[in-house]
């Protein structure tokens, strides 16, 4: 079940949060450097995909104040992956921002081609090339 978080809502963020505990940091680097009730506040739309009490996929748009710009983060367990739970987490996000006329951008590990080849086919285009990451940018349709 895709669910939109309330952040409000105590149970949606412990959702949050047991997600974070879950996920390999080595590879979804979101939460390495902060805590969720810091990284939230900056999410404009957070989504869970939740089955039996278990969060097995999570995304959000947050947008950078530094960088006047807005980034997306998605993720699923590694034993939940190709269900089709990132493409339905990715198509709602982008649903979203094509409604709000939102510019969206991504990192992606370099190591990561699953990944890339899903962003890739969604519409978004490589934008910079660094070290250990690319970026990659989707204008609204």
């Amino acid at each position: 079940m895709l669910v939109k978080v309330d952040y409000l809502n105590t149970n949606h963020i412990n959702y949050i949060k047991q997600f974070a505990s879950l996920c390999d940091i080595s590879f979804f680097k979101y939460f390495k450097k902060r805590s969720v009730d810091d990284a939230i506040q900056t999410h404009i739309l957070t989504l869970l995909e939740i089955e039996d009490g278990c969060v097995k996929g999570y995304s959000h748009i947050d947008f950078n104040k530094e960088r006047k710009q807005y980034f997306i983060g998605l993720c699923v367990l590694e034993k939940y992956q190709k269900q089709g739970i990132g493409t339905n987490l990715l198509n709602t996000l982008l649903n979203y921002a094509d409604e709000k006329k939102l510019t969206l951008y991504l990192s992606v590990d370099n190591e990561n081609h699953i990944a890339k080849k899903m962003y890739l086919n969604a519409g978004f285009h490589l934008l910079e090339s660094k070290e250990t990451y690319q970026i990659y940018i989707r204008e609204p349709k």
